[in-house]
């Protein structure tokens, strides 16, 4: 399987909703850098036991952290390290949901997969039955999903009435 790097926010909606299983079915190993997993494994925030145990998703420090200034400003320390981290494993794609990040990925060519894509093509493989169901346990769980992107989504997974 493609390496895949990934950032804070798909795993804590996945975890949210009991669905960190999608990332091991559909990637095998995920990359995390430090940051993200410091982020993850806060006492308390959803998932961070599973994380701690997981083993697919896979701590990996970066080895040249981003110079000051060489990234944006508006990234976060996990974002820009999910970025070096990719840059520095070769990664297929970056994991990741921020329009900041979404926006430094493409101008480094490195591909993004949105949580809304990785359910549209779990959905595909099988491994979800319903995109809407996920999506709608999301918001449930304080998931920010704009309308316009939930409705879109549906959409494209053939879930709208």
């Amino acid at each position: 399987m493609k390496t895949i790097v990934a950032d804070t926010s798909p795993i804590i909606a996945l975890a949210r909703i009991g669905k960190l299983e999608l990332l091991r079915a559909l990637f095998g190993v995920v990359l995390i850098p430090d940051a993200v997993y410091h982020e993850l494994t806060v006492a308390g925030r959803p998932g961070a036991d599973e994380v701690q145990r997981s083993d697919f998703l896979r701590r990996v420090s970066i080895q040249q952290p981003p110079a000051l200034g060489r990234m944006s400003a508006a990234l976060s320390r996990a974002d820009n390290e999910a970025l070096c981290l990719a840059k520095q494993e070769n990664a297929a794609a970056i994991l990741g949901d921020d329009s900041v990040l979404i926006r430094e990925a493409t101008n480094l060519s490195l591909p993004i997969i949105t949580t809304r894509n990785l359910l549209l093509q779990a959905k595909k493989q099988g491994l979800l039955a319903s995109v809407k169901q996920a999506m709608d346990d999301m918001r449930r769980s304080g998931v920010g999903i704009p309308d316009v992107l939930y409705f879109d989504t549906l959409q494209k997974a053939g879930e709208t009435q």
